[in-house]
């Protein structure tokens, strides 16, 4: 019988199923829950909502590996609108659980499907996570894509290392949704493309 480790985003979600109640297939085994009811690092979120998830990643290169994920208020029904959302970072502990190590929640409430990636953009060697906060009438001057640049000692701050605008204001309703990184242009620097789901554009930036 096949084996797939799942993880599952346990979510506060009104009139929805509890994740107690999953019952996996006959190819499945349910290895591992992450619940966060009443954790105090999602006590920003009125309601929490899960959507994006990456794995595998080995940021600070202790061979314990991590997964990064989005939180989205919007997403559950009767949740906000415009609403916070979050990008948080958890670490194998070596016993099969995982520990809370990073997150960054939107100051004011945006607009809901934030985009998430990370990286190595410039080379250095510390990895950048990518964080895109949606514009609404509420956000005017904290939506865009948030860079976080990992420090020295392995870890991320809790501040962004930077904040890409694209040149824009909030009534062009860029809405970064996705990312990839090349050398599109090939002169040997890496840019940034971004992917806006608010009017079908793409922001390529070095």
């Amino acid at each position: 019988m096949k084996r797939m480790l799942t993880f599952f985003l346990s979510v506060l979600m009104i009139s929805a199923i509890s994740a107690d109640d999953y019952q996996p297939g006959a190819d499945f085994n349910v290895e591992n829950k992450l619940m966060f009811h009443g954790d105090a690092n999602f006590s920003d979120f009125s309601v929490l909502g899960a959507q994006s998830v990456m794995a595998g990643m080995d940021f600070d290169g202790d061979m314990k590996y991590e997964i990064l994920f989005t939180i989205d208020e919007t997403l559950p029904p009767g949740g906000p609108d415009p609403g916070k959302v979050g990008v948080y970072l958890y670490e194998a502990d070596g016993n099969g659980g995982y520990d809370h190590v990073w997150h960054f929640v939107s100051p004011d409430p945006g607009n809901s499907l934030p985009g998430m990636s990370h990286g190595d953009i410039d080379g250095d060697g510390k990895h950048e996570i990518y964080f895109g906060v949606p514009p609404a009438a509420s956000n005017d001057a904290t939506w865009g894509t948030y860079i976080f640049e990992q420090g020295a000692d392995g870890t991320f701050p809790a501040t962004a290392t930077h904040l890409l605008r694209y040149g824009m204001e909030t009534a062009d309703n860029f809405r970064p949704a996705g990312y990839a990184m090349a050398d599109i242009d090939g002169d040997g620097k890496i840019e940034l493309a971004t992917i806006d789901r608010g009017e079908k554009r793409l922001s390529i930036d070095a």
